[in-house]
């Protein structure tokens, strides 16, 4: 069985994998807007400082894309970026859980787990699509070579836990790099959160 059911999560769910969080909670605030002259935006915009990063992007020819993400320090400011803030929007701000979390046994007897369902971490990363559709073909891959070959199911369970535990470590370190060099305190809890931790 390969899991491919992204944020659904559903064979984790079923059987009771443990999950590990990386990261504070983060949340990805996404929309669209309209605009009659989108020539500022030919090009995609990615922009970060100590309250987060944001993302603006054409795609089509009156019409931007974007998306904010603030770290768990910033003060309260609005979702959508200054830029865009006098544009039309096209539909309701969403959002969306971008904590960085993972399954680190996404592979075993039968199963694994590929794409969202095996880890997730921020838009930042870039490469969600990617890594969807390779990890699909590494699980498909090693599922024809323990079929074809007979090779030893812990074998190829083993490389294609490796093989993500690999790449979740490349997201993970470039991100907390990129975020450190905005903030170094970007993952530290708020005073007023410790003190309700502490039960103080």
């Amino acid at each position: 069985m390969i899991d491919a059911s992204g944020t659904g999560s559903w064979l984790r769910k079923g059987v009771s994998l443990r999950e590990e969080l990386a990261s504070p909670r983060l949340i990805a605030r996404y929309g669209y807007c309209r605009s009659m002259d989108v020539r500022a935006f030919e090009t995609p915009c990615l922009t970060g400082d100590r309250e987060g990063w944001r993302w603006i992007a054409r795609v089509s020819t009156d019409t931007l894309a974007w998306v904010s993400v603030a770290f768990p320090n910033a003060p309260v400011r609005p979702c959508k970026p200054d830029p865009l803030l006098d544009l039309v929007d096209i539909g309701p701000t969403r959002g969306a859980d971008v904590t960085w979390r993972r399954v680190a046994t996404c592979s075993g007897m039968g199963f694994f787990i590929a794409g969202d369902a095996a880890f997730r971490v921020d838009p930042a990363a870039g490469h969600g699509i990617l890594r969807a559709m390779m990890s699909g073909m590494m699980a498909a891959y090693q599922a024809a070579q323990m079929i074809r070959k007979n090779i030893c199911p812990d074998h190829v369970s083993r490389l294609y836990r490796g093989w993500m535990a690999e790449w979740w470590e490349r997201d993970t370190s470039a991100l907390s790099s990129l975020y450190d060099e905005l903030d170094p305190a970007w993952a530290r809890p708020r005073a007023n959160q410790v003190h309700a931790q502490s039960g103080g």
